[in-house]
């Protein structure tokens, strides 16, 4: 009887040891599988209606570069998820380098320490030496009154044509700035908006529901004159309407007639 018992617990213990073997094995297999390139890409295009341009990748994401009417624009792709996860506009492909994403996820550190390395070069970038040219301070001093945003850099290029230029950090946009060193005319000026991520799927649906009660007939993701939208069909008891998502901001356009065109409705932009 003793002998029973203990075959018995045997049996039982072995069992409990397959199974969490068993469990360790699926699901260490299940998580360590990461998408494709090709996958990435089709996730990219059934989002944006462009071209892909070129395919970068490191451990952990695909950077896929898409072209679209409005300009050129990184998308990263997460390997394991597959998920968007930022969209970056490419100023005019002026930057031969990506993003570096991996600084992303440590944004409140990096950027802190970022800001504290611009401002130690701000203060030791070295004053022009000729008295005729103007200095640091008197160009801010005639930039202050048209530009409230946060000066990044003031950088002075000497030469025959002697100039300053400055970047200032706006709230949506970012302007460049370049001024004769001399007279404190401006040459040339240039406006880049920031870039911002997506809202998801999910929370583009959550605005469409808290405008209508109902349910969700169709989804599309599409570009309109340049920017990203979210057109959701909602079918209420009395009639199907569309709301148009600003995929940026998360703004809201009803849209009442179906065979309205989205392309002269301007009401976002």
């Amino acid at each position: 009887m003793k002998q029973r018992i203990i075959w018995m617990l045997g049996g039982a213990i072995l069992t409990v040891v397959v199974f969490v073997l068993a469990q360790q094995f699926i699901f260490g297999t299940t998580s360590a599988e990461q998408i494709s390139q090709e996958e990435a890409e089709q996730i990219v295009l059934n989002a944006y209606s462009g071209d892909i341009q070129e395919v970068e990748e490191d451990s952990s994401h695909y950077s896929v570069r898409v072209s679209l009417p409005s300009g050129s624009y990184t998308v990263f792709v997460n390997k394991q998820s597959g998920e968007l996860e930022d969209l970056r506009f490419d100023s005019s492909n002026e930057s031969e380098s990506g993003p570096n994403l991996e600084k992303e996820e440590d944004e409140p550190e990096s950027r802190a320490e970022d800001e504290e390395d611009n401002q130690e070069e701000f203060e030791q970038e070295q004053e022009p030496e000729e008295d005729k040219l103007l200095t640091k301070d008197d160009i801010l001093g005639k930039l202050e009154d048209d530009y409230s945003g946060n000066v990044v850099s003031v950088n002075f290029s000497d030469g025959e044509e002697p100039y300053y230029g400055v970047e200032i950090e706006e709230d949506n946009e970012v302007v460049f700035i370049v001024m004769d060193a001399e007279t404190g005319e401006i040459i040339d000026e240039q406006t880049e908006l920031k870039t911002q991520t997506p809202i998801s799927e999910d929370k583009a649906v959550n605005l469409a529901l808290n405008k209508f009660n109902g349910e969700i007939d169709d989804i599309d993701y599409k570009e309109i004159n340049g920017t990203l939208y979210y057109l959701i069909e909602v079918e209420t008891d009395d009639q199907d309407v569309i709301v148009r998502i600003n995929a940026l901001n998360g703004e809201a356009v009803i849209i009442w007639d179906e065979n309205t065109d989205e392309d002269d409705d301007d009401g976002d932009n």
